[in-house]
């Protein structure tokens, strides 16, 4: 199972944001976009979240599922 997190935090707070990279890095997570990242470490990421949260930003765990698929 594959999991996303999504997440926002202040422009300002480049700590959280240093610290949120390096951990997302470190489990082997794959960046999808700048705030959006694939990993099937549930339990990383919603520790992660917990902390993105504790520092005041915004953050999602989701599953990931294909809902659609279209072939171009």
């Amino acid at each position: 199972m594959s999991y996303l997190i999504v997440y926002d935090i202040k422009k300002l707070d480049c700590k959280t944001r240093q610290m949120v990279s390096r951990h997302l890095r470190k489990i082997r997570a794959l960046k999808l976009q700048q705030s959006v990242w694939e990993s099937s470490k549930l339990v990383e990421l919603k520790g992660l979240a917990d902390s993105i949260g504790s520092s005041g930003g915004k953050a999602l765990v989701l599953e990931k599922r294909a809902v659609h698929l279209s072939h171009l």
